[in-house]
């Protein structure tokens, strides 16, 4: 697949900002979700980050999204965050106000953009939270990297990003991101467990993992668009049963999580199961007062 070659091509474009390459795009979702695993982002604010990767139209509304995190040196992102991209909107200004003979002088180098694998323009968005959508995804980690086993999935409404546990050890995973299109690496990832429990995809039971997606938007009181948040967890991975947990301790069993919310009135629920799905570990229901949304 497309996703699996490292390519590397440099366009010279005209007057242009820069639209994202889809493997920016990927690398700064990779780096929030990093930051999310390693407490510098809520959940909330992680989600929003996302979003506004997601939609970015520029390059440096993707350096905006980033522009809080600490990240290590060596993260894919770090291109985004130098000190010369920083500065190449200033540099566009610079030379378009200069005079007809610097234009001249300069021409067709007037302003150079290096974009890394074209600036493909991003694919329509598929929808993920169907069971033969999730399916797909989990077929494609399965066939095109020989495991099933995962620190985390987590599924959203337009992709599901998949943590893999790195062969070297020492809490390391790797990051691989499906769209619905393709299959693609965004870079690697650290936790503060050394061995970070797996969860085995193969023992998700996908159609019942829906029926408990219904349960819990039953569990909500207010009114509005719900949105969904399913994370398939080893154990080690952030989660609502481990996230008090000090890094040296078990963690919690493999699960699931799935956390529903309305976007009008801020409610939301919880339910956490086994990853058979019959078994429920946490049950956490709306608390919302539906009188306050009159």
């Amino acid at each position: 697949m497309a996703g699996f070659a490292t390519r590397w091509s440099r366009h010279v474009v005209l007057g242009r900002r820069g639209r994202p390459s889809r493997r920016q795009r990927s690398q700064a979702l990779d780096a929030l979700s990093a930051a999310h695993a390693d407490g510098q982002l809520d959940r909330a604010e992680h989600e929003g980050l996302m979003t506004e990767v997601m939609v970015a139209e520029d390059v440096d509304d993707l350096r905006a999204a980033l522009a809080d995190l600490q990240l290590p040196s060596d993260h894919p992102a770090q291109r985004l965050l130098a000190p010369g991209a920083r500065t190449r909107r200033a540099l566009d200004r610079v030379l378009m106000g200069a005079g007809t003979i610097l234009l001249l002088l300069i021409g067709a180098a007037l302003f150079v953009t290096v974009v890394e694998d074209g600036p493909d323009p991003w694919p329509e968005p598929v929808a993920m939270m169907e069971e033969p959508a999730v399916d797909r995804a989990f077929s494609e980690i399965r066939e095109e990297l020989g495991t099933t086993e995962v620190i985390a999935a987590d599924i959203r409404e337009s992709r599901v990003d998949f943590q893999l546990p790195d062969d070297t050890g020492a809490g390391r995973y790797t990051s691989w991101h499906w769209d619905g299109h393709e299959l693609r690496e965004s870079g690697p990832g650290a936790m503060d467990v050394a061995r970070p429990k797996v969860a085995d995809l193969e023992d998700v039971d996908l159609t019942r993992l829906f029926a408990n997606l219904g349960r819990a938007v039953r569990m909500l009181k207010g009114q509005g668009e719900v949105s969904t948040d399913i994370t398939i967890n080893g154990g080690s991975w952030p989660s609502v049963l481990n996230i008090e947990d000090h890094p040296d301790t078990p963690g919690s069993p493999p699960h699931v999580e799935i956390v529903v919310r309305t976007a009008n009135s801020g409610d939301s629920a919880t339910l956490v199961t086994d990853l058979s799905g019959r078994e429920v570990l946490l049950r956490s229901p709306s608390l919302h007062d539906p009188d306050l949304d009159e």
